[in-house]
């Protein structure tokens, strides 16, 4: 019975060969999985995280009427873009911070902002952040209201606003504007 048992147990030949296969693998495993989750997951998460602070700190300022808030949001040459038709007064591109000024005076020379809501806030890759919301607006020179709901697509790069670009429904909008 004894030598069944020793039989059970017999040790196993481990050769050098078979440690150094087994300890390579095992290096090359872990260098791998460490490299390649590591610092794509952080890398990622915090430029989410940091462009959408960017973004919401804007629509802070944008909120309490800060014009110079806003524009410590963007950057020196951003591009903002609200892609409408004439009659709406605010339709345009404009271009750097005294044309962030330019886009948001027009919003308030133009329109009272009765309610203006963000819904959801996506950020993207190559630093986009995306922005779903509706608002509701009177029409200053005809007291008509406006309630739509838009997208804004932001690029964000080193902390601050690059580009903007809006989208809503801009046919109906324009008839609002009409007299």
């Amino acid at each position: 019975m004894n030598k069944r048992i020793n039989l059970m147990f017999k040790p196993m030949k481990i050769t050098n060969t078979f440690l150094t296969k087994t300890l390579i693998i095992f290096l090359i495993s872990f260098i791998l999985f460490s490299c390649e989750n590591n610092d794509d997951e952080i890398k990622t998460h915090d430029t989410n995280q940091a462009n959408i602070q960017t973004v919401n700190t804007m629509f802070t300022a944008f909120g309490k009427g800060d014009i110079d808030g806003m524009q410590k949001t963007v950057s020196d040459n951003t591009i903002w873009n609200y892609n409408g038709a004439p009659p709406i007064p605010y339709t345009g591109t404009y271009t750097g911070k005294a044309g962030v000024a330019d886009f948001v005076n027009t919003i308030f020379s133009s329109v009272e902002i009765i309610s203006f809501k963000v819904n959801k806030i996506i950020a993207g890759d190559n630093n986009t952040v995306v922005v779903l919301g509706e608002e509701t607006q009177k029409i200053k020179s005809n007291g008509k209201l406006l309630t739509q709901t838009w997208v804004q697509v932001y690029t964000v790069e080193n902390g601050l606003i690059t580009r903007m670009e809006e989208y809503a429904n801009t046919a109906v909008s324009a008839k609002l504007f009409q007299n």
